[in-house]
């Protein structure tokens, strides 16, 4: 048993649970002061600097203008501007009427139902599912390395790492780099920014 390692993994769990709650469409761009709060100490605990730094940045302009950023995000978010999905990002082919592409959705759909979970509310490839999703793994991985179940920890580990390689990681760099064309808006930039952070940080270690 890994104390250590279930500890870290605990702390990306709330981490991508508060990233996911921060995104989700129902918060309507408003940062609930407990997801910032428990962000910020478990991306200490991680000792993500960047992420801090991001997360400093992003809740200067939300809590300076929280109306302007919370105006911003329904345009950009929810009304079009930039769809937070990712069959609907470059680099994911379209089907032939123009719809998203439903073989990304479909496969997203997997890995949820592996793991016994739905998106609620949403297409299953919303930014913010594919994080709750992870900070499900991430807790189902911990508690498995703590009860010594070392071989389904490993199950979860190797399907997080492929869900952040074929999913997640694949999109969020061309969902931030829209977002800076479509918006001035420092608030948004910074939050996917630390979302950014945070994935690849976990990308990077090895499964």
């Amino acid at each position: 048993m890994d104390s250590h390692l279930a500890q870290r993994l605990l702390a990306k769990a709330v981490a991508y649970g508060a990233c996911a709650r921060l995104v989700s469409p129902f918060a309507g761009g408003v940062a609930p002061p407990e997801s910032v709060d428990w962000l910020g100490r478990s991306l200490g605990y991680l000792g993500l600097e960047a992420g801090q730094e991001h997360l400093k940045a992003f809740l200067q302009d939300v809590q300076g203008d929280p109306e302007g950023y919370r105006a911003e995000y329904v345009r950009v978010f929810e009304r079009g501007g930039v769809p937070p999905y990712e069959a609907s990002q470059h680099g994911s082919e379209p089907q032939p009427l123009g719809g998203p592409n439903v073989q990304v959705i479909a496969d997203v759909a997997g890995f949820y139902r592996a793991f016994g979970f739905q998106a609620r509310g949403e297409r299953p490839d919303h930014l913010g599912a594919q994080l709750e999703f992870l900070a499900l793994v991430c807790t189902q991985e911990a508690y498995a390395r703590l009860a010594g179940r070392e071989e389904d920890a490993e199950v979860c580990a190797r399907a997080r790492q492929s869900f952040l390689r074929e999913h997640l990681g694949s999109w969020l760099h061309a969902l931030r780099t829209r977002v800076q064309q479509a918006s001035p808006r420092p608030g948004l930039h910074h939050l996917l920014a630390l979302v950014d952070a945070l994935v690849r940080a976990d990308a990077a270690e090895p499964a």
